[in-house]
C-alpha cells in the first residue's frame, strides 16, 4: 500500500513538473536584496513621480484600484487605503492634492503585494525563480522611478506573470482593449456590447469523482489512504476543469439567447472567505464579453433580465446567477467601462446603461467590468502555490464566434524588457515552443472536425444495431472497428474525444442548448 501511495504522489507530482525553467531550484543568495526582503523598504524605493492623467492612465487605476475598492473581500487594503501609514503619506506630500488619493492606495497595494512575496520567499526560499521575477517587476497605474541601487533593479523589469502580477496584469488588459478597439469593435454601429459576470465558491461545487477515479486507477483501496493534500489537490484541479469547461460552455450558450455568438470568455480565480472568516478557498469568476445585434425588442426589456445557468447540473447546490450589463458598442468608453470597470465615483447617470434593478443596487460603487484585480495578497503559501501551476498555462481570455482570429498577433514584448539573460533564454525557448503547440493544436482541430463528421453516421449505426447501453466505453471499439473498415485509423485520444463528443450531443439537444462542440 505504502508504495502505491507514494507511487501516485510522484504521479501527481508529475503534473507540478515545469516547463519553464523559472520553475527549478534556484538559490537567492546570488541575489542580496531577497536575502533579508523588506517590503517597505522596497516600495519607498520606487518613487511616484507623478499620477497620469491619460484615458489610459484612469483605466489602469480603475482595473487595479478600483477592482479592489468594489470588492467585499480585500479589508486590508480598503482600511489601509483609508488610514495610511504615516511614512506613506510623507511619499505622497510632493504631488497635488487632487492625486494624493489615489497615489496612496496604489501604495497600500503596493505594500500588500510585496508583503505577499515576502512571505512566499520565506516558504519558498530555494524553490522557484518566478518568486524573483514578480519581486523585480516595474509597477504601473502611476509614473515610478527607482531610487534604489542601480544594481538591484532597472526600470525595464516585466516579469510578464500576469496571473500573479498585478503590474503585468494591467499592462496585459490595456493591451487587449487596444487590440478589440482596432480589431472587432472597429465597425460596430447599431450592435449593443454586452458583458456578463457569474462566480461560484469551491464551497458551492459538489465533489466529483475525481479522487475516485484517482483511486481507482491505482489500485488503492480506499480514498482515505492517499495523504489528505493529495485529495485536495485532487479535487481543486477537478473544480478548475470543471468550471473553465462544463460551466464555461453552459454560459456561453445563455449569452448565445441573447443573441452574443462572438466575444471573449474569461475565466479568474481568486480567494474566498466565509462570512465568519474562517474557511479560505478559491472563487472562480467566470466573465463574457461580446457583442449583440439589434434586439427584435426594446433594447431594456431584451438585456436588462435577470438569469442563471446550471439548473441541470448534478455538481451546483443551486444555479449560478447571471450579471448582465448592456451598452451601445458605439457609447463613447462602453469598451473602457465593460472591460475593465469604472473609478467607484462615477456617476452612473451619465452613462446609458442597461442592467437590470438588482443589478444597477449593486454598482453604487461604479460597474464592475469583465477583468477586475483579484485580493491574491489573501492567499496562504499553498493556496498561491496551487493557484499559479493550474493558471500558468491557461490563457486570460478565450474568444469565440467571429472574434477567433479577429484580435491579430498578440504584440511580443520588446526583448530589453525581459528581467534578466536567464529569463530571455526562457522567453525564446517558449516562444518556439508556443508557435509549435499552435501548429499541433490546428492540425488536431482540423483532424477531429474530419473523424467527427465521419464517425457521426456510423456510430447512428452502432447505437441502433447494439444493446448494450451508449456510454463510451461501448461504442469505442465498434466505432475503432467501423473506422478500420472504412481505411481510418483512429488513436486512442482521438477516439475518445469524438465518442465524448456524440455522447453529449443528444443530450445538450433534449436541453435546448448546443454542446461545446457547436458553440465552439
Amino acid at each position: 500500500m505504502t508504495d502505491l501511495i507514494d507511487s501516485a504522489s510522484a504521479e501527481l507530482e508529475e503534473t507540478y513538473t515545469p516547463d519553464d525553467p523559472d520553475d527549478f531550484p534556484w538559490d537567492i543568495s546570488g541575489d542580496p536584496e531577497l536575502v533579508n526582503p523588506i517590503p517597505q523598504f522596497t516600495v519607498q524605493n520606487w518613487r511616484i513621480v507623478a499620477v497620469g492623467h491619460r484615458p489610459e492612465d484612469y483605466m489602469g487605476r480603475d482595473l487595479l484600484l478600483g477592482s479592489l475598492m468594489r470588492d467585499e473581500r480585500p479589508r486590508a487594503f480598503q482600511w489601509m487605503s483609508k488610514k495610511p501609514l504615516a511614512w506613506m503619506n510623507e511619499m505622497v506630500t510632493h504631488l497635488p492634492v487632487r492625486d494624493q488619493k489615489q497615489a496612496l492606495q496604489f501604495l497600500c497595494l503596493h505594500l500588500l503585494h510585496r508583503e505577499n512575496l515576502a512571505r512566499l520567499l520565506d516558504r519558498f526560499r530555494f524553490s522557484a525563480q518566478w518568486l524573483r521575477r514578480l519581486w523585480r517587476c516595474r509597477p504601473c497605474g502611476v509614473l515610478t522611478e527607482w531610487v534604489g541601487r542601480a544594481d538591484w533593479r532597472t526600470e525595464r523589469d516585466i516579469c510578464g506573470l500576469h496571473w500573479l502580477c498585478p503590474w503585468c496584469f494591467c499592462r496585459r488588459a490595456t493591451k487587449l482593449y487596444e487590440r478589440l478597439n482596432q480589431g472587432p469593435l472597429r465597425n460596430s454601429e447599431g450592435r449593443y456590447l454586452v458583458r456578463a459576470k457569474a462566480s461560484v465558491t469551491a464551497l458551492e461545487i459538489k465533489r466529483g469523482d475525481a479522487i475516485k477515479r484517482w483511486v481507482e486507477q491505482h489500485g488503492i483501496d480506499h480514498e482515505m489512504g492517499l495523504p489528505w493534500d493529495m485529495r485536495a489537490t485532487i479535487v481543486q484541479r477537478d473544480q478548475f476543469a470543471f468550471v473553465r469547461g462544463d460551466l464555461g460552455a453552459m454560459f456561453r450558450c445563455e449569452a448565445a439567447k441573447l443573441g452574443v455568438t462572438d466575444g471573449l470568455l474569461f475565466h479568474q480565480v481568486g480567494p474566498h472567505r466565509t462570512a465568519q472568516g474562517q474557511a479560505l478557498c478559491f472563487r472562480h469568476e467566470l466573465s463574457l464579453l461580446g457583442l449583440a445585434p439589434e434586439p427584435p425588442e426594446p433594447a431594456e426589456s431584451w438585456f436588462g433580465i435577470k438569469s442563471g445557468f446550471g439548473h441541470e447540473s448534478t455538481r451546483l447546490d443551486h444555479p449560478i446567477r447571471i450579471q448582465w450589463a448592456t451598452l451601445p458598442a458605439k457609447e463613447t468608453n462602453a469598451l473602457r467601462f465593460l472591460l475593465m470597470g469604472s473609478s467607484t465615483d462615477y456617476p452612473l447617470a451619465r452613462v446609458p446603461l442597461i442592467v437590470h434593478e438588482r443589478t444597477r443596487n449593486e454598482m453604487r460603487f461604479g460597474i464592475r467590468g469583465a477583468l477586475a484585480l483579484h485580493p491574491l495578497f489573501m492567499f496562504n503559501a499553498m493556496q498561491w502555490r496551487e493557484h499559479h501551476f493550474m493558471m500558468k498555462r491557461m490563457h486570460l481570455y478565450r474568444p469565440f464566434g467571429t472574434w477567433v482570429g479577429a484580435l491579430g498577433p498578440a504584440k511580443e514584448p520588446r526583448e530589453d524588457l525581459i528581467a534578466s539573460e536567464s529569463d530571455l533564454a526562457a522567453y525564446r525557448q517558449r516562444h518556439v515552443l508556443t508557435a509549435a503547440n499552435a501548429e499541433r493544436r490546428d492540425n488536431a482541430q482540423t483532424r477531429r472536425k474530419h473523424l467527427l463528421a465521419l464517425a457521426r453516421p456510423l456510430v447512428a449505426r452502432i447505437r441502433a444495431e447494439q444493446t448494450q447501453g451508449p456510454g463510451r466505453k461501448a461504442l469505442r471499439e465498434p466505432l475503432r472497428a467501423s473506422l478500420a473498415e472504412h481505411g481510418v485509423i483512429i488513436g486512442a485520444n482521438d477516439l475518445d474525444w469524438v465518442v465524448t463528443t456524440l455522447n453529449k450531443e443528444p443530450k445538450m439537444a433534449s436541453q435546448g442548448t448546443q454542446s461545446p462542440a457547436h458553440c465552439a
